[in-house]
């Protein structure tokens, strides 16, 4: 588990970052404007127990999010938002990384999950053993 919280810190902590280093300014008199950033923030997006949904720029990350039903006192997503997920309809068709921490019920569930990376070609899963 502690690798897993290391590599979602490397993957979210430059998506948070960005918006700060593209903010770079021109040097005073050099008559040049100042660059607009390329990415103006994250949006984050809380989806159902420990299920994000980030996005900046073009590029987007969904954290434990394939959840249909619910499992112990864990809610699942409402069948609109799970449709368009699974579906890989916007906003979730860009370019995303998807992350599951582990496979327990409440983290991820298998169908939705195949669905959306069968729909979805410019995805990458990332997963723990």
């Amino acid at each position: 588990m502690r690798h897993l919280r290391s590599l979602l810190a490397s993957l979210v902590f430059p998506l948070v970052c960005l918006p700060l280093g593209a903010q770079d300014v021109a040097p005073a008199g050099t008559g040049l404007q100042e660059p607009k950033p390329k990415v103006l923030g994250v949006d984050v997006t809380f989806l159902a127990n420990a299920g994000f949904f980030l996005e900046s720029g073009r590029y987007s990350i969904l954290i434990d999010a394939f959840l249909r039903e619910p499992t112990d006192i864990y809610a699942g997503l409402p069948d609109a938002v799970y449709k368009q997920l699974v579906n890989a309809a916007p906003p979730f068709d860009g370019l995303t990384i998807v992350l599951v921490s582990n496979d327990h019920p409440d983290h991820v569930q298998m169908r939705g999950l195949e669905k959306y990376l069968s729909k979805n070609a410019q995805s990458q899963l990332m997963a723990s053993p």
